[in-house]
C-alpha cells in the first residue's frame, strides 16, 4: 500500500507513517461480515486548497448481484472504514488539514451485458467534522445540493439515499438543525413535499436512465435528529408515491415549477 500526492504540494509521508495499524492491513473489516482490500491512499488538494484523502480498494464481496446500483446504496457500507480512519488517525488527518474522505470500491460487476470485460467503482464521499466524525454527503442529488433553501424554512441536510427497507421503496434520510419535536408537523410535511420534488426526482429521474432494473413504488423522506445517524433515537417519515418515474407531491405542475424555481434562484444568489 502506497500513499501517493496529487494536487498543490503538501506533506504526506507523516500521515502514510501514521496509519493504524487497523487501517495498515490490507483487507479492512466493514463489520457486517465484508472486507475491503485496501491498495492505496491518495491525497488530492484542488484549487481552492480543499484537501480529500482517497480511500481505494477492492470489495471482496459481490457490490451489484442484480445490476447496477448507485454509489449512494454503499455509504452505510463504507461509513464504518472512515470512521475507523477517524478513530484511529485522527491527530495526522488534523495536521493534514483533511477536510474529505472518499472511499472508492472498484469491482468487475457480476451481471455484464457488454461483451468486454467492464469495470466498476462505487464512491461514498463524507466530510472530516470537529466531533471529530464523518458526515456522509449523498452524490444523487449533487454535492453541493444537499441542503436546499426550501420555501418552508425548515434547515435539512441530505445524508443517505438508498433502496428499502420495504421492497420497491426509496428511502431519503435527512438531518435537521433543530429537534423534531420543536418544528410543527404541518411545516415538516411541507418540506418533505418540496424534498419530493428537488430530491426525489432528482434520484428517481438518474434511475430512469441509469438503473432501470430499480423499480421504485414509494419514496420515503425521513427526518432524523442530529448530526449522524448514530444514537438517533427519533425520526419522522413522509410517505409518497412514485409514477413515471417522478414524486407524487400532490401539488400541481405550476406550483412544483414555481418551488424549484424559487430554489434554483435562491441557491444562484448565494453564488
Amino acid at each position: 500500500m502506497t500513499l501517493r500526492m496529487a494536487g498543490l504540494t503538501v506533506s504526506g509521508l507523516a500521515l502514510a507513517a501514521a496509519i493504524s495499524p487497523a487501517l495498515a492491513q490490507e483487507s479492512i473489516s466493514l463489520g457486517n461480515g465484508g472486507y475491503l482490500n485496501v491498495l492505496d491512499y491518495v491525497i488530492e488538494t484542488d484549487g481552492e486548497g480543499v484537501r480529500t484523502l482517497f480511500v481505494k480498494g477492492e470489495p471482496d464481496f459481490v457490490p451489484e448481484p442484480f445490476g447496477p446500483v448507485p454509489s449512494d446504496e454503499y455509504a452505510r457500507t463504507y461509513e464504518p472504514l472512515c470512521q475507523t480512519l477517524i478513530d484511529n488517525s485522527w491527530d495526522s488527518l488534523e495536521s493534514e488539514e483533511i477536510d474529505f474522505v472518499v472511499v472508492r470500491a472498484d469491482f468487475e460487476p457480476t451481471v455484464n451485458e457488454s461483451e468486454f470485460i467492464v469495470t466498476r467503482f462505487h464512491e461514498a464521499l463524507f466530510e472530516v467534522t470537529e466531533e471529530p466524525g464523518c458526515r456522509p454527503i449523498p452524490l444523487g442529488v449533487g454535492r453541493y445540493n444537499g441542503a436546499p433553501d426550501l420555501p418552508s424554512g425548515v434547515n435539512a441536510t441530505a445524508r443517505y439515499i438508498e433502496t428499502g427497507p420495504v421492497p420497491r421503496r426509496l428511502t431519503m434520510t435527512y438531518t435537521l438543525d433543530t429537534p423534531i419535536a420543536e418544528i410543527e408537523r404541518d411545516i415538516l410535511e411541507n418540506a418533505a413535499i418540496e424534498l419530493c420534488i428537488l430530491h426525489a426526482d432528482l434520484v428517481l429521474e438518474s434511475q430512469s436512465q441509469y438503473y432501470e432494473q430499480i423499480e421504485t413504488e414509494t419514496v420515503a423522506i425521513t427526518f432524523a435528529e442530529g448530526p449522524t445517524e448514530r444514537g438517533i433515537e427519533r425520526t419522522e417519515t413522509f410517505l409518497f408515491g412514485v409514477r413515471d418515474y417522478a414524486c407524487e407531491s400532490g401539488l400541481s405542475p405550476m406550483i412544483s415549477d414555481a418551488i424549484r424555481g424559487r430554489t434554483a434562484d435562491e441557491n444562484s444568489a448565494e453564488q
